[in-house]
């Protein structure tokens, strides 16, 4: 039997007490995710356990490279420390399940080779290892391209626990800025992020750039011209997110237009879906994408205070060290 960690982690008297025939699975999906205590902790009570690190591909879109990488690594480092069973490296499809299955890809790969070696893989070029072995890329362009995609989470000078701004930016209907009192709400929040607005416009270069070296790759592997696709998407899906913002910081694009963009983005997810998957979710997935996966009947006041509030919970979870165990 295998049972999630993080509920024993609590009570760590209690660990003692569990079977030993269970194996705990230790999971942690941030950089700084305490594996050293926690996986200490099971050692000393002779509990056989996993850990469970993360590809950092849910609530981002484009992944969160760095995130994933560190976390990858340290799991795997305090596996050996500790004497874990095994690492099961996870990918998650929180809020409707956006980002594209390539989107993973760096992280399957990054888990594999540090779940097998990984002292010998400690200074592993995951962009080279991604040309070469996943992608097949003869022009050797696509690697880089998701590495520095993956990284734009942190570009926009706003960084956030267990995702991306640039994701939950899609939860902000386009029309919110018509709203007089909302638009000045939310608008004094972002503002309070210096350099927010000059990082999105450095994302949206950046994201341009990205589709020539998309054009210019040539992957071999048999999904090729899929995952060419599918990141062409990605980054447009990524450009509206940030558009989204500047919209009502700075108005350089208008609502309408980006309701039309939207509406477009939607049936190219539609078709990016079906590409991969049954249809099952996909009805769920793209409402909740339309909608903001909130309840339309609620004030816009109540919506922007929902948003501000959630991004302020995740900007400080992302300043501070989780440790569950107390």
């Amino acid at each position: 039997m295998m049972y999630w960690g993080d509920i024993i982690g609590k009570y760590p008297d209690l660990i003692k007490e569990l079977p030993k025939d269970a194996i705990a699975l230790e999971w942690g999906y941030d950089a700084k995710h305490p594996f050293e205590e926690t996986t200490r902790k099971f050692a000393e009570a002779a509990v056989p356990f996993y850990v469970c690190p993360g590809t950092s591909s849910w609530n981002s879109l484009a992944g969160r490279t760095d995130n994933c990488c560190i976390n990858i690594s340290r799991a795997a480092e305090h596996a050996l420390k500790y004497g874990a069973k095994g690492i099961l490296n996870t990918d998650w499809g929180d809020n409707g399940h956006w980002q594209q299955l390539s989107t993973s890809f760096l992280g399957y790969a990054y888990g594999a080779a540090h779940s097998w070696a990984h002292e010998a893989n400690r200074d592993l070029d995951i962009i080279k290892a991604l040309n070469l072995h996943v992608f097949e890329d003869a022009n050797e362009k696509l690697g880089q391209v998701v590495y520095d995609m993956g990284n734009l989470y942190q570009v926009a000078k706003m960084v956030i626990h267990n995702g991306s701004m640039l994701n939950w930016a899609l939860t902000l209907p386009p029309d919110m800025m018509q709203q007089g009192d909302v638009r000045q709400m939310i608008k004094d929040f972002f503002r309070e992020r210096a350099g927010l607005a000059e990082g999105l416009k450095e994302v949206l270069g950046k994201l341009e750039a990205f589709k020539t070296d998309i054009d210019h790759s040539e992957p071999l592997c048999v999904d090729g011209n899929l995952i060419k696709a599918e990141y062409q998407f990605t980054a447009d899906l990524l450009a509206h997110g940030a558009k989204r913002i500047l919209v009502l910081i700075s108005q350089d694009f208008s609502a309408r237009e980006l309701d039309l963009d939207f509406g477009q983005l939607i049936e190219r997810y539609k078709g990016h879906w079906l590409a991969r998957n049954r249809e099952g979710g996909l009805v769920d997935s793209v409402e909740k994408l339309r909608t903001g996966h909130v309840h339309l009947n609620r004030s816009w006041q109540d919506l922007v205070a929902l948003f501000i509030g959630g991004l302020k919970k995740r900007e400080a979870e992302a300043e501070s060290k989780p440790n569950y165990l107390g």
